[in-house]
């Protein structure tokens, strides 16, 4: 655990091609504002100082929330994402101060941002009656592909061609 208001540990490792976000523990994202690209991390509500980061090639973009409530900063960091991995905490919208998405409302940003598909993540349940129940709402709000994230998933950004 961070001492003194310091951020956990976490390492940003870029290569000529990528850019990697390892051991992001609390804190880190916005302690890494010091070292990534400004238009990268973009500022999110929640509790404690969180930032969620836009990662783009020249072909391909994905974005992801880490925890948050709805702002109007989801938005700037989703759109024309071809991947948005956005957490899905809870059932209901978060209109309190803690910051968290709903299903429902992560999948109205990824609609609104012009997301071409969205992962689900960040659940506080396995049960899969409960995790169904959640794609159904975001099928509701979102008409682009929508998965489930899970130990060991692969999602590819890039569309396959037809």
């Amino acid at each position: 655990m961070p001492a003194n208001g310091q951020a956990s540990s976490g390492y940003l490792v870029s290569t000529d091609t990528a850019t990697l976000l390892l051991d992001c523990g609390p804190g880190v994202a916005t302690a890494l504002s010091a070292v990534a690209a400004p238009d990268q991390l973009h500022e999110l509500r929640h509790s404690a100082p969180n930032c969620g980061i836009r990662i783009e090639s020249a072909a391909d973009t994905m974005a992801y929330t880490g925890d948050t409530g709805v702002t109007p900063g989801l938005l700037t960091l989703a759109a024309g994402a071809d991947l948005l991995l956005a957490e899905a905490t809870l059932p209901v919208t978060d209109d309190g101060p803690h910051g968290h998405l709903s299903a429902a409302d992560a999948a109205r940003t990824a609609q609104a941002a012009g997301v071409r598909t969205l992962v689900l993540t960040h659940f506080p349940s396995s049960d899969t009656e409960w995790l169904l129940a959640r794609r159904d709402e975001a099928a509701r709000a979102f008409t682009g592909t929508i998965h489930l994230a899970r130990p060991g998933a692969t999602f590819e950004i890039r569309e396959a061609p037809p």
